[in-house]
């Protein structure tokens, strides 16, 4: 297993160096693959520029360990050309650095931004999802306040324990959405 992340690790800096558009393949059963661009990468997150249908929505933060590939081929290759076209590769990137050292340091840059965040929780048996604004952040978890699907705020906090943390997203259409319509 240590072989395996330290070769995706490795692959994933490259890939960076490169500014390659990237499939990441989840070991995670029943997880879609994502497309993005790779914006850091340390020794266990890796934060990406997210693209959806031809567009970039967002960032998202995914475990390396969670990485059975990472593809960038003749596929992702002419992807990257259609955006080039259509002007949109030049809007990749982040103003403000997201700190990659550890969840904490994760929820802490993102709520530096003012942004809420969605949560996925994969190492739990239901698998779940929480979207909602940073209220604390903690050593080992992080409060949430969140949105209830009739559109309002919760009337209390969640509390998300990182070991649970599969994927945050931030930044992105739906949550930009939520948090805009929420009341």
């Amino acid at each position: 297993m240590a072989g395996r992340v330290m070769n995706i690790r490795s692959r994933l800096d490259k890939l960076k160096k490169q500014g390659k558009l990237v499939t990441f393949v989840s070991d995670i059963p029943g997880t879609d693959p994502l497309k993005g661009f790779i914006l850091d990468v340390s020794d266990s997150w890796v934060l990406f520029h997210s693209l959806e249908c031809f567009q970039l929505d967002g960032y998202c933060v995914i475990r390396v360990d969670d990485i059975a590939a990472a593809e960038s081929g003749k596929f992702e290759q002419t992807l990257k050309r259609f955006l080039r076209a259509e002007g949109i590769i030049n809007e990749v990137g982040i103003e403000t650095r997201v700190q990659l050292d550890d969840l904490q340091t994760i929820m802490q840059s993102i709520r530096k931004l003012r942004k809420n965040v969605s949560i996925s929780c994969d190492y739990t048996k239901t698998d779940d999802f929480f979207i909602g604004a940073i209220v604390r952040v903690g050593r080992t978890s992080v409060t949430l306040r969140e949105f209830e699907t009739t559109g309002k705020w919760a009337s209390g906090t969640t509390n998300v324990v990182y070991r649970t943390v599969s994927m945050i997203t931030f930044d992105d259409e739906y949550t930009n959405v939520w948090s805009r319509r929420i009341e």
